[in-house]
Parts: C-alpha cells; structure tokens; sequence
C-alpha cells in the first residue's frame, strides 16, 4: 500500500507517524513524501538526508497528547526539560518541510487550564517541541502553519544552509516558552515573509550551552519581511551566549502588540558584534508581569548568569 492507502487504514485515534517514518526512510535521498488531506495523530519522525516531506492543503498533523510518544528519537540538545520533537533529524543534509498544510502542536494539553494572577498557564513538565533539527546542512521550511505549540516551534541547532520563508506560526499568548524559531549556533540564515505570534520570542539568535561538537557561533543570518507578535521579545538576541553572535540584519519587519521588540541580551561570555536593524515598524504592547518585558521598543543588556562568566560587553 502507498502512504495514503496505509493513512486511511488507521483504526480511529492510532498514529500515523509509524507509517509516515517508513515512507520518510523508503524515500531518503529522492522522492517527496506527501502527507494527504486529513487529520493525523502522530509522535516523533526523524528525517534522513534528501527527503521533502509535503504535507498538503487539507493535511493536519496533530501532535499526540502524550509525551512518551516523542522519545522514541531523543535530541541532543535540551530546552526547558525537553529532550523531544515531533520532527527530529540530526548530521541530515538536503531535508525540506513544506506546506501549504497545518500542525498542530496540541498545546493545551500540555498547559493548565486557565491563566493564573498573573497571566500565566503553568506548563506541564515535559512538553515536546514541534521541529528540532541539529547539525544539519541545507535546511528548507517553507509555506508551513504551526499552532499551538506546547513549547519551542522550530529550534535550528548548529545547522548550516537554513532557509525559513513564508512560514505562519500561531501560538497561545499566555503559554510561556512557546518561542516561534530558534536559531542556535547556526551559520548562514535566510528567513524571509513570515508571520509569527509566540509566547516569549517569535525569534531569536543564541548560542545555547550544548555537547562541544554542535557548539559554535551563530553568524550571517539574515531575517526580513516578517510580522511578529510576541508576549515577551519580538526579535531577541541572546539571553544564551555560550559562544559568539555576529552579523546578524533584521530589515522590513513589521512588530505588533508585543512586550519587547528588540533585545539583545549578553549572559555567557560570547561575544556580539555586527547587529544591523532597519526599517523595522514597533507597536509595544504591556504584558502581565509573568511575561518578559515592559512594552520596550529596544532593550539592551549585559550582565552576569554564572558569577565566573563575564558577560561581552560588561565592565570588568
């Protein structure tokens, strides 16, 4: 049976990442896999070199609502206490998703109910993020709807070649440490036309504290055409700085109802250099005091995380 045959033979509620893994392994280094129009249940896939996954207008991907479906493929790097994606590949070269289809990230399940004092949804301890690529060469997400993400979106880690373009990611505005694409010691970036709504950062540029072959520094990445709606900072860079953030433009970007447009954050002794923003369209917005920021078009600063650390840029 082809993948649209062996989708439709799903008993009601099963997982359909089985199924689409094995298509992703049968056609690694050719053909396209292409999910068909439907909603589909499903846990951790890994993409080998050369594959496209498609998934289609009509298609949904709905993330499982259980955890333990995610560790299947455990990732290297940790955010929060995740060490778990629903889309994971590593040492990969030539991987591409695209859309015009939808994930769905299944976030409440993993938040309380309702917002406390402060605004805030308490999350659950371990959250799957959506798209976690480490290590990886010639990198295409294009024409892709996430929401409800329960934690990061897209978390790029020590990947070299990315292009982003045209991706819509709309997450929960009182669920914290949903962050829209993290870009993480990654080399040569292009990310152009999206429109992304995040709790804490719609992007950001950091160098995480991370097993020594994937770290590095973050350099010549390039962002614009984007609209940014965040609870915390629209475009941040840093808080981590483990190693060096230089060359990075941000230009014709348009940030609304956001808590912080801009932040550049010295923590870990990484140097940042070569920071350019132009032409960028500010509307700032205040938050509930669970989130980062005060309604501050620009925010600057260094200071010390780890006593033995200065930060770049602070007196010493």
């Amino acid at each position: 049976m082809n993948l649209e045959q062996q989708l439709d033979a799903l008993a009601p509620g099963e997982l359909a990442s089985p199924a689409i893994q094995r298509a992703l392994d049968e056609a690694a280094g050719g053909a396209a896999v292409v999910i068909p129009p439907g909603q589909w249940r499903v846990g951790v896939m890994r993409l080998p070199s050369g594959t496209n996954l498609v998934i289609t207008d009509g298609a949904v991907l709905v993330a499982s609502a259980d955890y333990a479906d995610f560790l299947a493929h455990p990732t290297r790097s940790t955010a929060e206490q995740s060490n778990a994606a629903l889309f994971y590949a590593s040492g990969a070269t030539g991987i591409s998703i695209v859309g015009p289809g939808e994930i769905d990230g299944s976030a409440p399940h993993y938040f309380a109910a309702e917002p406390d004092a402060f605004g805030y949804r308490a999350p659950a301890r371990h959250r799957p993020r959506m798209v976690v690529f480490e290590d990886c060469r010639d990198v295409r997400i294009e024409d892709l709807f996430i929401q409800n993400a329960p934690m990061w979106t897209v978390h790029l880690v020590s990947c070299r070649g990315v292009t982003v373009s045209r991706l819509t990611i709309d997450n929960d505005l009182e669920m914290p440490n949903t962050d829209g694409v993290n870009f993480d010691s990654c080399v040569d970036v292009r990310m152009s036309d999206c429109d992304l709504s995040a709790a804490d950062d719609c992007i950001c540029v950091k160098t995480t504290l991370k097993p020594s072959d994937l770290a590095g520094p973050a350099e010549d990445i390039a962002i614009t055409g984007c609209t940014l709606r965040s609870s915390s900072c629209a475009v941040k860079i840093g808080t981590e700085t483990y190693s060096d953030i230089r060359r990075v433009t941000v230009t014709d970007c348009t940030i609304r109802e956001s808590n912080r447009g801009i932040g550049v954050f010295s923590r870990d002794g990484g140097e940042i250099s070569d920071l350019t923003f132009s032409r960028i369209s500010f509307e700032s917005t205040l938050r509930p005091p669970s989130f980062w920021g005060r309604a501050d078009p620009v925010f600057v600063s260094a200071r010390t995380r780890d006593p033995e650390i200065a930060p770049a840029g602070s007196a010493t």
